[in-house]
């Protein structure tokens, strides 16, 4: 089991509608409503929203394995936990700046990233800093698959 946290571009095609149906049980999410149900949610199965959303540009943030050092108490509660780091830099929907870019690039280089090495790391920051320059303006957020 893994935590795999992805950014996702809001494209054309992402709606209002799309975003309110695939966040609305997504727990501390801004437009979170438990109480929501999409006109168009089957009973069985996925709606369209979430496939939408599934298919828009995206690149992978980084993976959390379960034995990963935060979630088995071996990383200290003070240091900054990377992907953690990463994904809170981001406000949902907001533009792509350099300076986020900046920001997303020390957090790939925390000390923790040198106590606790997380594998692939590099590449995964090297893939997420290019997706950032080439998103540069365009709305994106969060999503763990």
């Amino acid at each position: 089991m893994a935590a795999d946290w992805h950014l996702h571009l809001v494209e054309p095609r992402i709606d209002e509608a799309t975003l309110r149906c695939f966040f609305h049980n997504h727990s501390g999410q801004g437009i979170e409503d438990l109480t929501y149900r999409g006109p168009e949610a089957p009973a069985v199965g996925i709606c369209r929203h979430r496939r939408e959303i599934a298919g828009v540009d995206a690149v992978e943030v980084g993976s959390k394995h379960w034995q990963h050092p935060w979630w088995t108490g071996k990383a200290s509660e003070d240091l900054p936990e990377p992907i953690g780091e990463i994904i809170n830099a981001f406000e949902d929907f907001k533009p792509v700046t350099p300076e986020l870019v900046e920001k997303i690039r020390s957090c790939y280089e925390l000390p923790a990233t040198k106590m606790f090495p997380m594998e692939s790391i590099e590449q995964y920051r090297n893939r997420v800093l290019a997706f950032l320059e080439r998103s540069m303006g365009r709305k994106i957020f969060p999503v763990g698959w």
